[in-house]
């Protein structure tokens, strides 16, 4: 959400426009509301993250930010709880195709780099643990014998 929050804040000083009318702004709003979080609340979240952000600093921690671990796995359970009850249907399945990681890489190098320079520095301590977790998750990922 942070890459996405940056993206918008670069994009609204480049295009000379409101962050709030960035792609950018709108995939950190859309993976929020995918949260299931309320309306007023989320707009502070997007509001007090710019504010940092224009003064050069992250607008959270990794482990203090809007979006955590049990709000993705609430968030998930109700989303099977109204597939089930067929409060949600999806019709058809959603288009896919796939993209190399280097045509991501390309589109967010910038972004990323600048979220990872914000954590790295206001953030030092939590970034490293979740930097370190990460990489256990990948190892562990990279090691499942397939059969």
């Amino acid at each position: 959400m942070l890459v996405n929050l940056v993206s918008g804040f670069d994009r609204a000083a480049t295009d000379k426009v409101a962050p709030e009318a960035t792609e950018g702004y709108a995939a950190a709003y859309a993976l929020l509301r995918c949260m299931r979080m309320k309306e007023t609340s989320m707009r502070e979240w997007l509001a007090e993250g710019l504010e940092q952000l224009k003064s050069g600093h992250a607008p959270w921690s990794v482990d203090r930010g809007p979006i955590h671990a049990g709000r993705v796995r609430e968030s998930l359970r109700q989303l099977e709880r109204n597939l089930q009850s067929g409060k949600i249907v999806i019709k058809e399945a959603p288009q896919t195709r796939i993209v190399s990681v280097n045509e991501l890489a390309e589109n967010n190098d910038k972004q990323l780099s600048q979220a990872t320079s914000l954590l790295t520095r206001d953030f030092p301590k939590p970034f490293r643990r979740y930097k370190g977790r990460l990489q256990k998750k990948i190892e562990e990922t990279m090691n499942v014998p397939t059969e």
